[in-house]
């Protein structure tokens, strides 16, 4: 990372000098740099975690510049090496950058209206995650904010933002989205392209197809705040607008498979003045059709399958002291909800047999974060699994740490410690 950090550098100095040309109540900017330790035992984790790696760094900039009162511009552009588990990652990226305009502000209604490259709803931490200092511990909950696929969780759309205000009955905001995924699309379709030769090889010798992802995905965000803003109740609703679809074909067979879905996650959140506890429930509905023809006798075979997941997560946080706070965390995740222990998908393929913890997790987490001061903090935490869907999940992404011949362990361990520099 010390190449990019050093380009990185300059743009500040870049953005420091463009701070001086203007007034300095409407220009700002922030920065990070996060180096952390990763080491595990079992299983590898963003990376060859199982040796112990400090490929486990971050370092962004961010500015916000108002040049009139209704409109504003916003944008942070980072580096990011974790594990080295995407070609490029180490490139600078724009993880968000936007056109805010605020339609109307009044003492009980407020609209605003954004435009460009943002993150969109994901819980309560993907709007928030680039800021450490808002993020419990060093990650957040893995089995929904998956840290191979959270740097992608943004779209290029538009947002409206609304915040209803009863005076003591608290506050409600709803906000709706609609845009196009700006991740990777072409990484993405060939890892997947290439899971399916993998998990389908009787038939996918010499096999080529492509895979076309989904158009575009919306969002709507419903948020219940109490007046003292010590409660937030939340809803998400997420869909993809269109169908993700993956063809091959060989001199054999010609296979195509369609699939669509939606998530819906509700939030909870109560701070006092020195314990917060948070919880979360996601569940995703996945509706997938694959239909296969064996081309010398023009057989067709077709069939429909319905999945619903489901992830969830209880944490508590607790201010020892003025600057040291301590974290417990529970979180579940499980890739059929109606398998929860995995028999029924291991029933289904003999190479299966004995891999039941593939198709869950269930992680227990203890943490602890020190702030020295408004500059520097130290975070850590552990972690003790049973399940390893996390690990299998990651060969999705492209990520090649775990050799899937040999199998993952159910029960394993990981040891994180991050230092972070906020300027």
């Amino acid at each position: 990372m010390s190449k990019l950090n050093s380009t990185l550098f300059l743009i500040l100095l870049l953005v420091m000098q463009v701070a001086g040309t203007v007034h300095a109540s409407s220009f700002s900017y922030k920065g990070f740099v996060n180096q952390g330790f990763i080491i595990s035992g079992g299983n590898n984790y963003l990376g060859e975690s199982k040796k112990g790696s400090f490929d486990f760094g971050e370092a962004g900039i961010n500015f916000y510049y108002r040049p009139i009162n209704r409109l504003y511009f916003s944008a942070q552009i980072s580096t990011r090496n974790v594990g080295d588990h995407k070609s490029g990652e180490e490139d600078l990226r724009l993880d968000y950058g936007l056109l805010g305009l605020n339609l109307y502000s009044g003492n009980q209604y407020d609209a605003s209206l954004r435009l460009g490259r943002f993150k969109y709803f994901y819980g309560l931490y993907n709007d928030i995650q680039d800021i450490s200092s808002a993020i419990p511990g060093v990650m957040p909950p893995q089995i929904m904010y998956y840290e191979y696929v959270l740097p992608d969780l943004t779209i290029d759309g538009v947002q409206l933002n609304q915040s209803f205000r009863f005076d003591e009955l608290g506050t409600v905001n709803f906000d709706m989205l609609y845009g196009k995924p700006a991740a990777d699309e072409r990484e993405f379709e060939e890892n997947l392209f290439n899971d399916f030769l993998r998990d389908y090889s009787p038939y996918s010798n010499a096999a080529t197809g492509e895979v076309n992802s989904y158009d575009g995905l919306g969002a709507l965000r419903l948020q219940y705040l109490t007046p003292d803003n010590s409660l937030l109740i939340g809803y998400i609703h997420t869909v993809n607008d269109g169908t993700l679809s993956l063809t091959a074909s060989n001199s054999n067979y010609w296979f195509n498979g369609v699939g669509d879905g939606y998530s819906d996650t509700l939030s909870v959140e109560y701070v006092s003045d020195v314990w917060t506890f948070t919880s979360e429930y996601r569940t995703r509905f996945i509706k997938q059709t694959n239909t296969l023809i064996f081309l010398p006798m023009n057989l067709t075979d077709s069939a429909t399958a319905e999945l619903r997941t489901e992830a969830y997560y209880f944490q508590f946080r607790y201010q020892l002291t003025q600057k040291l706070e301590g974290l417990f965390r529970y979180e579940a995740y499980f890739a059929n909800k109606h398998d929860r222990d995995g028999a029924k998908w291991s029933s289904l393929s003999p190479a299966r047999q004995g891999k039941e913890h593939y198709q869950y997790s269930k992680d227990w987490v203890v943490g602890a974060t020190y702030e020295f001061n408004d500059s520097f903090t130290l975070k850590s935490e552990l972690h003790l699994f049973d399940g390893s869907h996390l690990n299998y999940a990651a060969i999705y992404t492209g990520a090649t740490e775990n050799d899937i011949n040999q199998g993952l362990d159910r029960y394993w361990n990981m040891f994180l410690v991050e230092l972070t520099y906020s300027f």
